[in-house]
C-alpha cells in the first residue's frame, strides 16, 4: 500500500492505493463487521452501536484508545454510491468526509477527503487526525492483507 496526504487550511486529501478489488474496499468501508476489526488509528479499537448505511443513516460507535480513554462518534451518511463512494458529516469534530474508491490497474485507490467548516475549526485538531488519518489508512492496509490471504 502507497499513501500521500495533502493538508490545507479546513481539511484534509489522503491518497491510498490498496491491492484489494474495489468491491472488497468498499464492502470493508461499509460493513459493521469489517469495520470493527480496522476502524481508527494504531492501537485503537472501535465498539459499533448503530450502523444503518443509507442517506440520512447513523453510524455511532465508540472508540477505544490504546491509554484506554473511549472516543464516542456520530456519523450521519450523505451520500453512497455503491462501489464508487461514501459521504458523510461527522457531528464531533464536525466535518464532512468523503471516500471514493477507484480501480487502478487491478487495485483499489482510495481518495479520503475532510473538510472542516471553518479553518478555526480544523487547527485544534489537525495535530491528532493528519497522523491519525494516515494510521487509519495503514490499518485499512494491514486488515485488507489478511482477509486477502483468507479468501
Amino acid at each position: 500500500m502507497s499513501n500521500n496526504m495533502q493538508v490545507g487550511e479546513q481539511g484534509y486529501v489522503m491518497t491510498g492505493i490498496f491491492e484489494a478489488p474495489r468491491h472488497l474496499v468498499f464492502e470493508v468501508w461499509s460493513s459493521p463487521e469489517h469495520l470493527r476489526h480496522w476502524w481508527g488509528p494504531e492501537g485503537f479499537t472501535s465498539t459499533i452501536q448503530e450502523f444503518d448505511l443509507r442517506i440520512g443513516g447513523d453510524w455511532k460507535f465508540v472508540m477505544h484508545g490504546p491509554d484506554g480513554t473511549d472516543y464516542a462518534n456520530h456519523i450521519v451518511f450523505t451520500d453512497i454510491i455503491e462501489p464508487e463512494k461514501i459521504t458523510f458529516w461527522h457531528k464531533s469534530p464536525d466535518f464532512s468526509a468523503t471516500a471514493t474508491f477507484e480501480e487502478v490497474e487491478n487495485k483499489t485507490m482510495v481518495t479520503y477527503i475532510t473538510q472542516y467548516k471553518t479553518p478555526s475549526d480544523f487547527d485544534p485538531v489537525k495535530h491528532y487526525v493528519i497522523p491519525g488519518g494516515q494510521q487509519h489508512f495503514e490499518c485499512l492496509g494491514a486488515y485488507l492483507k489478511t482477509i486477502m490471504r483468507t479468501t
